[in-house]
């Protein structure tokens, strides 16, 4: 396994590294990529040149282009490394970003951009991220033709463009070819069904992908199916992210393949299954499918229609076989019932660590319950999510108690008590990033802790990438 320092700052490494540097993140995976490499001066040389060109090369495309105005915010952030002796190692063009929130880029800047990196198919820069901007599929188009060639970019981020199935498609052959990327972010993008066929095409012929998110990409249940399918034999494919898909009245029969995928595939650790609306009947088939799952580790199930299938989630929980680390139901309707179903399953459990039941309709009884059994009967798990839920003061006052003997577990709600009377309130949690700089030290780490977990041989899922751009 990869180990890597957390507390290293890694947007970006010195052009002069050390064989003692082991600890940064950017060297462990590069050699972890480049160890055949490792020891050739001549391809350091030329890497150290393309740095060089890389900015001059921009501008040259720019003005081929006839763009009046090359992105501010790369041209800052390059010269900036470039003077502290550093070179770029993240191209972070995200356009909720306040310098790029008026400027964001438009399929004419992506051109530029594209041939630079296929030119120089530049070794030092192993991510790209060009969410929130106003890309459609000429500048789709452009990406492919990049991704063709280019063998250093592990991570690629297009997330909330403009894409529709042609961009999808082209984007798709593209990644047929491509075996260096490990992680890409397709999500908001209205790629629709036939741009969903294609991605599970792809999946079929690229072997290297390890994390994938189609959230929000108004998928139907002919692209999901296909995907599942296909992900059953992935040998590679560690997180697949399909939230928010627009699946017809067939879904019973979709979470089949779906749940199918995890008896044949022991590779993928992470499902994101949430804004799916799938009823009590629908999670019913699909932990029965689930229910001989050693893998399963990330399961998010949040703004469905849970209430009476908790039951058989509970089951699960219980189940030896459970490998689950983190579950997500908020959102739903568990109702106290449900609560206490599965407070009871935490007492067999010995592997959750990340619940979240918040905004249910989980009563005192069973939230006093919870609390109880986290404060005797379990010390495994470490984080719950359990705001907006029907607290009084039974409960409130069980999960004071409960925050003064566990200190090792971190719960949403703060309680406090005045005049006799037990009060909560949900903790205030400050934006990851607020905008107000652009680019951010968790930002890069974030990417750079993927790319290692990319190359690690481990069997933990993927980096959470929401968390890289809010």
């Amino acid at each position: 396994m990869i180990e890597f320092d957390d507390s290293l700052n890694v947007s970006a490494i010195e052009e002069t590294t050390s064989s003692n540097n082991n600890n940064n993140l950017s060297n462990i995976w590069s050699e972890t990529i480049n160890n055949n490499n490792t020891n050739n001066n001549s391809t350091q040389d030329v890497v150290l040149l393309h740095s060089e060109d890389f900015l001059e090369l921009y501008l040259q495309k720019c003005s081929d282009y006839s763009i009046q105005k090359p992105c501010s915010r790369l041209i800052k952030e390059y010269s900036k490394l470039k003077e502290k002796g550093k070179r770029m190692r993240h191209l972070i063009l995200n356009g909720n970003c306040v310098s790029m929130f008026e400027n964001r880029l438009q399929n004419l800047d992506v051109f530029s951009i594209c041939d630079t990196l296929e030119i120089l198919n530049t070794s030092f820069i192993v991510s790209c991220d060009l969410s929130y901007n106003n890309i459609g599929d000429s500048g789709a188009n452009a990406i492919s033709r990049m991704l063709k060639i280019n063998t250093s970019i592990q991570h690629l981020s297009v997330k909330s463009n403009a894409i529709s199935e042609r961009g999808a498609s082209d984007i798709a052959d593209a990644l047929k070819e491509n075996h260096s990327l490990k992680s890409f972010d397709f999500s908001y993008n209205s790629i629709e069904d036939k741009g969903g066929l294609k991605m599970a095409e792809m999946l079929k012929e690229n072997s290297t992908l390890k994390y994938l998110n189609l959230n929000a990409c108004d998928l139907k249940t002919s692209s999901i199916t296909l995907l599942a399918i296909v992900v059953r034999a992935h040998p590679s494919l560690r997180e697949l992210r399909i939230a928010k898909t627009v699946m017809n009245s067939k879904k019973e029969e979709t979470v089949v393949h779906l749940s199918e995928m995890f008896k044949v595939n022991e590779i993928l650790r992470s499902l994101d299954l949430s804004f799916q609306s799938l009823s009590d009947s629908g999670v019913t088939v699909f932990f029965q499918g689930i229910m001989m799952c050693r893998t399963l580790t990330h399961l998010r199930l949040s703004a469905n229609c849970i209430t009476l299938s908790t039951d058989i989630i509970s089951r699960f929980l219980e189940n030896p076989n459970c490998a689950l680390q983190l579950l997500d139901l908020s959102a739903n309707r568990i109702d106290s019932d449900g609560g206490k179903q599965i407070a009871r399953s935490l007492i067999k459990n010995k592997t959750l660590i990340h619940l979240d039941l918040s905004n249910n309709n989980i009563g005192d009884d069973s939230l006093t319950f919870l609390s109880k059994t986290l404060l005797s009967k379990n010390d495994v798990l470490k984080k719950l999510m359990i705001a907006d839920n029907k607290f009084s003061q039974p409960s409130i006052q069980a999960f004071h108690d409960l925050t003064k003997e566990r200190f090792d577990i971190e719960i949403d709600v703060y309680t406090y008590k005045t005049d006799q009377t037990y009060y909560w309130t949900r903790k205030t949690t400050p934006l990851k990033y607020e905008h107000n700089v652009d680019t951010k030290e968790e930002q890069v780490a974030e990417i750079e802790q993927l790319l290692v977990s990319c190359f690690a041989d481990n069997v933990n899922p993927m980096t959470n990438l929401d968390r890289i751009v809010r």
